[in-house]
């Protein structure tokens, strides 16, 4: 027993000296996003905790859970006097019948969480219907939950470029120098961060697939492949980094198909827990509209033929270059990657050219909200490009004038964003001119607004 017991404090000793700033990290990001999320709700900078295109997301939960009505015309009765306005995502279909456009996805992530809003509910003697405030603080605490855990993947993911401490820097330029810190507070309930923790996982498990050959990863990806299609189905572009993970020619493409020989038993479990939550969906747009396949956006979609690209990679408006600055050297390291011949740098490159054109050919291209909201789902891409440039510029003399200048495309992000959540800059319409007069402005006046088309 003692000697079984010394293993163990060994074991757990070697544990936290190998992720001892890993844990700090976590930690750190733990205190902060709680802290920032507090001060955000106490000081109403944004409220209630449920609003906005959450409430649709959020509707499969009560609808079904409290109310035992897929159609949501019970909760709709009860709580919105039987009248919900079409902003929210939920609309009306046929008589007595509501659809949600949204997909089931994010409800599936942050069911644990409803459920635990509800006993907390009923400890404290609240409606145990889904809207308490009780239960409603459980939404923005479901996105801190994958905002922490898909930053631990990350940092996972990282170990692969650099040691400890270049990733603890690398982190922090992620968490301030993208929208990843807006999306993990002020914004947690939407389902962005909740895409960068399937995304990130994605990407964790390629190498336990294709290096180790594990068939749980094998498996694991299937279900997490159906997540991401179902929670923002844009973003079904980023399974396209599992086939040409380690792919730079047409022999390792062949090489391939050994792996399908040899786990085929594995791979017909994933597609099985791929097609799973996808069923979900199906069997939802079926009971409400008696189609198996259902387009919930009306007349929204996209226009493929005439992308928005310029728009989105650099306009004042919601240029992600723009608001982004860091992307510039993340974007740089793809060639370090390629240089390198690193296995994820073919799938990130397709995915990328995809993701930007899709992203582009919406019709709403600028989106809305804090700097360019879809590219929070893939910001796994951008910390492997950031990782890679930092990899190769580390060890060069001029190093720290890169350095200073990535710190300096994470201030004026920062800044941008305090600018964002005092309600300096909208959620939309920024114009180069009203960008410019306001910009070392921190109050709100009627004459800045009078500026926004």
């Amino acid at each position: 027993m003692d000697s079984i017991s010394s293993s163990r404090e060994n074991y757990f000793s070697e544990f936290i000296k190998y992720n001892r700033l890993l844990i700090v990290f976590l930690f750190c990001w733990i205190v902060v996003i709680s802290v920032l999320t507090s001060l955000i709700y106490a000081n109403r900078l944004i409220y209630p905790p449920l609003r906005s295109d959450a409430i649709g997301y959020y509707m499969y939960l009560p609808a079904v859970i409290s109310y035992g009505d897929i159609t949501a015309t019970s909760v709709i009765d009860d709580k919105f006097r039987g009248s919900i306005p079409s902003w929210t995502g939920v609309l009306p279909y046929g008589k007595n019948k509501y659809i949600i456009k949204y997909t089931i996805g994010w409800a599936i992530l942050v069911m644990p969480f409803y459920f635990l809003g509800y006993i907390v509910s009923w400890l404290a003697k609240a409606p145990l219907d889904g809207f308490s405030m009780i239960s409603l603080y459980f939404v923005p605490g479901a996105g801190m939950f994958y905002a922490v855990a898909g930053a631990l993947f990350l940092w996972l993911i990282l170990r692969r470029f650099l040691r400890e401490k270049a990733i603890m820097f690398v982190m922090c330029l992620l968490v301030t120098g993208t929208p990843l810190l807006h999306y993990a507070t002020f914004d947690s309930i939407f389902s962005h961060i909740h895409s960068f923790f399937l995304i990130t996982l994605l990407f964790w498990l390629l190498p336990y697939i294709f290096e180790k050959e594990k068939s749980w990863a094998i498996i694991l990806a299937g279900l997490i492949s159906g997540l991401i299609i179902i929670t923002r189905i844009t973003n079904a572009v980023w399974l396209i980094a599992i086939p040409f993970y380690g792919v730079f020619d047409y022999n390792d493409f062949r090489n391939k198909l050994s792996l399908v020989r040899i786990k085929w038993p594995a791979i017909i479990g994933a597609c099985i827990m791929l097609v799973l939550p996808i069923f979900l969906q199906i069997l939802y747009w079926h009971s409400i509209t008696g189609n198996w396949i259902y387009y919930s956006y009306g007349n929204e979609g996209f226009n493929f033929l005439n992308p928005h690209t310029f728009g989105v990679l650099f306009s004042v408006r919601a240029g992600m270059y723009f608001w982004t600055p860091l992307l510039f050297p993340a974007t740089i390291g793809f060639y370090c990657l390629f240089r390198n011949k690193n296995p994820y740098f073919t799938g990130i490159i397709i995915g990328a050219i995809f993701n930007l054109w899709i992203i582009s050919s919406w019709r709403n291209w600028f989106y809305g909200g804090f700097s360019l909201r879809p590219i929070t789902d893939s910001i796994v891409v951008l910390a492997i490009g950031l990782a890679a440039f930092w990899k190769d510029i580390s060890p060069r003399k001029y190093a720290r004038y890169a350095m200073i200048i990535m710190i300096l495309c994470c201030v004026w992000t920062i800044w941008l964003m305090i600018k964002y959540w005092l309600g300096i800059i909208p959620f939309d319409g920024v114009t180069f001119k009203y960008f410019s007069e306001t910009f070392f402005s921190l109050h709100r006046t009627p004459e800045y607004w009078k500026l926004i088309p």
